[in-house]
């Protein structure tokens, strides 16, 4: 995964989530980097305090994925397209058990790759769970 900025992959970049993420409603500004090695995940480190998160580019591993932003999602971003929205999920690893990941399908993260706003959508139609097995029942990455 390459992320939608003009950026080396092992640099970082700001991100502004006016709102805040579920939780963490009042830290704002984060960085956003790729993970060398690590095709499709990157991670989001608060710029004050200790909170960093592991995300995961969810159609690497569901290409069915989709999801639809409201109108109010859309205004915050200030989003112009779909082509300018970079989505990831975030990643929980139980334990040091990696093959036991999930991730959060139901509340992903939406970026404006130009304007690097950031908001977390949460998807109130039951499709997706909170807690979704990242790799396959016999033991196989499902994102490649």
């Amino acid at each position: 995964m390459k992320l939608a900025f003009n950026t080396r992959a092992a640099e970082a970049v700001e991100v502004t989530f006016p709102s805040g993420l579920v939780g963490f409603e009042e830290v704002k500004r984060y960085l956003l980097a790729e993970l060398p090695g690590q095709a499709h995940f990157c991670r989001l480190t608060a710029q004050c305090g200790s909170l960093t998160l592991l995300l995961f580019n969810p159609f690497a591993a569901f290409p069915a994925y989709e999801l639809a932003l409201a109108a109010h999602d859309t205004a915050e971003l200030a989003l112009p397209g779909p082509q300018q929205a970079l989505v990831l999920v975030t990643v929980t690893i139980p334990g040091d058990n990696v093959r036991q990941a999930t991730v959060n399908l139901a509340a992903p993260l939406v970026i404006n790759a130009g304007n690097r706003l950031g908001r977390q959508v949460v998807l109130a139609d039951g499709r997706y769970r909170l807690k979704e097995p990242l790799f396959a029942a016999a033991g196989q990455a499902r994102c490649g």
